[in-house]
């Protein structure tokens, strides 16, 4: 946010804008690459979290999929189909979110690469 010229703030400032209408109006809008990679980081960071939910969880049925997918393994049988098909359910909700935000996302990305 701090990288938005100060000329087209003080342009919409000129035109009336106040300092709420220039946040919703022209920062937001033009920081939504920014909020989409934070968004998609924060969500995996959140649904990848390991350590939190070992320590607090005490029952097996409130395990999240990451705690849970380790207890498939045991030293005498390993349920291989069971572990990739939950290693797949527990990546879906991961390319979903990327897949919403990836238009923003690659925007972007190209924004920078623009020579101009």
């Amino acid at each position: 946010m701090l990288s938005i010229p100060d000329e087209i703030l003080d342009s919409a400032r000129v035109d009336g804008a106040g300092e709420w209408g220039i946040f919703w109006r022209i920062i937001v809008p033009l920081s939504q690459p920014v909020i989409a990679v934070m968004a998609i980081l924060f969500f995996t960071a959140s649904w990848n979290d390991y350590i939190w939910p070992l320590v607090v969880l005490t029952q097996d049925q409130m395990f999240t999929v990451s705690l849970g997918l380790p207890t498939l393994v045991g030293p005498y049988s390993q349920e291989y189909g069971a572990v990739m098909a939950g290693s797949f359910i527990s990546t879906v909700p991961i390319v979903i979110i990327f897949l919403i935000m990836q238009r923003r996302f690659i925007e972007g990305i190209t924004q920078g690469a623009v020579k101009g």
